[in-house]
């Protein structure tokens, strides 16, 4: 049997090789830098900018139960620290001492020093079990430490560099005598349940499936192998509850199965990252499925394929032995493919129930799932090449194999190195620099964005100004969230929008369209109507704030409304400007005009020159023979106008404009259309069309 027990113990020197060899490869790829506790300049820009974004709001706010939840970061749908992907485990380790930190700290140095460090380790501790000698076991845990994939995760995806643990998930796997099992992997699956999902699905995955070939083998007891099971499976649930693994509920499933998949050619597929092998046509979403194994190991394939040919006899009673263990790489392999199956640019589909779809949509970048076998493949590459030659060549061997991998890998991370070593700060390049933010920060305790996004324009700004300042905020990025709860906090933004209640302990950032529907409804006496920095902004009860300073030139009515004449005829279709003057109730623009979407619509038309005295309403109407009239009253600036009962499709009405209206001081007429037999077509005869309609507003014309 190739593989044996690991029974010596490491001395001190053969322990401190593996950690210099993890330290020095950090130094070379990642650089010095990132050490810094209070240097983020490498983190300002993609997904570290979401880690350490999640890490400031979960660092100033309070305590919640379970321990892992962020609620500041996301408001109506946020969840925990770990959907921003902002390391759990140094998360908790840290927000205790939080107090004692500077203002401006990071940890994900820190991480990614670790990594190497156990990358190592746990690399040199797999290769005990094919080789005592120290020299080829540093070679070949070098080579598992230059793993392309592993440092291709430094572009962003940081908790993901801990590959470490897919690594000890082996070694515990095929040690046979594996000393106090139950608590290597418990301590195993608890840390990596405070690192990533992923990791933990293949660290479980081959946990249970140890457990079971075991069992079956007569290694362990039943009632042992019960036991264990039973008790580490409610570690993890215990764990997973206290991080937040819970707290998205149905969101957790998202979609992207078979577009985030693992191309059947990409262990020998460079992606940029060798100067010497090619990179292979693929398709949008292979990315996340980046398995290259690095010209060193391929080296190692080649070199050492007399020696699996020799052994394959020995291979196939070595994986009759390990059954478990290759049904489950088998698993994670097809699993890694998925039902959309890529050889380079070249793709065929096969149909999966959608009850798998949906579940495997909670891992639906399946192309990480082939880590295990990646690492499988390296160590038997190294293992072979130990068997194959004899001490002095396998020591040549793996050395020129590693010096391969290290220098031709170097195509993918220095580019990495290079961003990373960018020029120390302990701030953040913001353009929020107005008085205005600070004074504010002292008024409100959220930061609402509207229109509600997950990662809105400009997020990564308006969080860092909510987080550093001990604000709660929606401009926030998570990589999974409530779907309920998402469409919930939608419609209360709409709402808000709609009826001009803004929360008075808020302060709003508004896109364009949306700003124009807030001015429409807001309180123009008491509210902040501003653009600072770039941003629109709307400041609830700004206006009475005795403290709050003038800082900013408030938004005038010209400044969003397009000036009006008499007799210009305003268009209301997708190509008209008439849709910048439509407030709450409408649905999209149209070719011919848009549709009403409620019961109550509003229209508000910028200052009228004085000689405007009406206006002449075209539409159409949802008329049917089962739904043969609608009732329409029509308010100006709060003053009834019009009622009248419509029982034509297409019709035209004139308004004459009171004169309460016109000197109304809120410099603009608001129109707005009560709608109470407002139907929806699917309901009356007409189609599938579920909204609630009742006019569709094709003109109006200044008289």
């Amino acid at each position: 049997m190739m593989i044996r027990s690991e029974n010596n113990k490491l001395n001190m020197l053969s322990s401190a090789l593996p950690v210099m060899l993890g330290v020095i490869a950090f130094f070379i790829v990642v650089g010095p830098r990132a050490l810094y506790p209070t240097n983020i300049a490498w983190l300002g820009a993609g997904d570290p900018a979401t880690h350490y974004l999640g890490w400031l709001f979960y660092r100033n706010s309070e305590w919640e139960f379970p321990i892992g939840l962020n609620s500041s970061y996301g408001l109506e749908f946020a969840n925990s620290i770990l959907y921003s992907d902002s390391n759990p485990l140094l998360a908790i380790i840290f927000k205790p001492i939080s107090y004692l930190l500077p203002q401006t700290f990071q940890y994900f140095g820190i991480w990614l020093l670790l990594c190497f460090i156990f990358q190592a380790l746990f690399g040199w501790k797999l290769l005990c079990l094919v080789t005592s000698s120290n020299l080829l076991r540093l070679l070949g845990a070098g080579i598992i430490v230059f793993a392309p994939p592993m440092i291709w995760r430094l572009h962003g995806h940081l908790s993901l560099v801990g590959h470490f643990v897919i690594v000890a998930a082996l070694y515990f796997s095929l040690n046979a005598k594996l000393r106090r099992r139950k608590l290597c992997w418990g301590i195993l699956i608890a840390v990596t349940a405070l690192i990533h999902a992923y990791l933990l699905a293949m660290v479980l995955a081959i946990w249970i499936a140890d457990l079971v070939g075991r069992a079956m083998k007569s290694q362990l007891s039943v009632r042992i192998s019960i036991y264990e099971f039973f008790a580490l499976f409610f570690l993890t649930g215990v764990v997973c509850w206290q991080a937040g693994y819970f707290s998205v509920g149905a969101g957790a499933s998202s979609a992207g199965y078979g577009l985030y998949r693992m191309n059947i050619l990409s262990p020998f597929d460079s992606s940029g990252w060798s100067y010497i092998l090619r990179d292979l046509p693929e398709a949008t979403g292979d990315y996340e499925g980046f398995n290259y194994l690095g010209l060193g190991t391929i080296f190692l394939l080649i070199s050492s394929f007399p020696a699996f040919w020799a052994a394959r006899k020995e291979l196939t009673e070595a994986a009759s032995e390990y059954w478990y263990l290759a049904l489950l790489f088998l698993a994670f392999t097809l699993f890694a493919i998925s039902n959309a199956i890529a050889i380079g640019p070249i793709e065929f589909r096969y149909t999966l129930p959608d009850s798998f779809l949906e579940l495997a949509n909670v891992f639906r970048a399946s192309g990480r799932i082939f880590w295990p076998v990646f690492y499988l493949i390296t160590f038997l590459s190294i293992a072979f090449a130990v068997r194959r030659f004899d001490g002095r060549t396998a020591g040549f061997v793996l050395g020129l194999a590693l010096t391969v991998q290290v220098l031709d890998t170097s195509a993918g991370w220095l580019p990495i190195r290079k961003t990373n070593m960018v020029e120390s700060s302990a701030e953040w390049s913001s353009p929020l620099v107005s008085q205005f933010w600070s004074d504010a920060s002292k008024k409100y305790q959220n930061v609402r964005r509207i229109p509600v996004g997950n990662s809105p324009a400009a997020w990564q700004d308006i969080s860092y100004y909510a987080g550093s300042n001990g604000l709660a905020s929606d401009a926030v990025y998570l990589a999974r969230v409530s779907a309920i709860s998402f469409e919930d906090a939608k419609k209360r933004s709409y709402e808000a929008l709609s009826s001009g209640a803004f929360d008075q302990d808020s302060l709003y950032i508004l896109d364009d369209s949306e700003f124009r529907s807030a001015f429409i409804s807001g309180n123009l006496a008491a509210d902040l109507f501003a653009k600072i920095d770039g941003l629109n902004v709307v400041a609830p009860n700004w206006k009475n704030c005795v403290d709050c300073r003038p800082s900013v030139d408030e938004i005038k009515i010209n400044d969003l409304f397009k000036p009006l004449a008499v007799g210009e005829r305003i268009s209301f279709n997708s190509a008209g400007y008439g849709v910048d003057y439509l407030g709450q109730g409408w649905s999209s623009p149209e070719p011919w005009g848009t549709w009403s979407d409620s019961s109550s619509s509003v229209v508000f038309l910028p200052t009228l020159p004085k000689e405007v005295h009406s206006i002449l309403i075209d539409f159409n109407a949802l008329i049917t023979p089962s739904h043969p009239a609608q009732r329409v009253e029509i308010i100006v600036n709060g003053v009834q106008t019009a009622s009248m009962t419509i029982k034509e499709s297409s019709a035209a009405t004139e308004v004459k404009l009171p004169e309460a209206a016109k000197l109304d001081s809120f410099s603009g007429i608001k129109i707005e259309f009560l709608l109470p037999d407002a139907a929806r077509p699917v309901d009356v005869g007409l189609g599938e069309d579920g909204r609630t309609l009742a006019l569709g507003l094709l003109a109006i014309t200044l008289k």
